[in-house]
């Protein structure tokens, strides 16, 4: 907004921070608010003009919506797995439970490197 004068253009509460969006929620026409903080700093807002937006149809966001349900859900579902998970990180690889089954070793081989580079045998 800093480039444009601090015009943000029409925006809607949910396009905007949420104490940005409080604040403009109940303003008149005009008006400068109270200093509101954000993240992003301090801000004065002025509400120019307001209009109201007719929702669209139904069909036109069924899948929005069903697609923010479903990410909603499945974030909770971590989350409860989370919380009720024993999650246990090992700093040292020597104390990392065992299950008793240990990976074969190197086969050992008696010959020994080439001092020279050699092709392969």
């Amino acid at each position: 907004s800093a480039k444009n004068d601090g015009d943000l253009g029409w925006v809607t509460q949910n396009q905007v921070v949420a104490e940005f969006g409080k604040a403009i929620e109940t303003m008149a026409i005009g008006k400068l608010s109270a200093p509101v903080k954000s993240q992003f700093g301090w801000h004065v807002i002025q509400v120019d003009e307001a209009r109201n937006m007719p929702l669209p149809p139904f069909e036109d966001v069924k899948d929005k919506i069903r697609e923010t349900l479903h990410t909603y859900q499945m974030q909770n579902y971590v989350n409860e797995l989370k919380k009720n998970a024993k999650i246990e990180v090992l700093k040292k690889f020597d104390n990392a439970p065992s299950s008793g089954v240990k990976p074969p070793l190197m086969p050992q081989s008696n010959e020994q490197p080439a001092t020279e580079a050699a092709p392969a045998k």
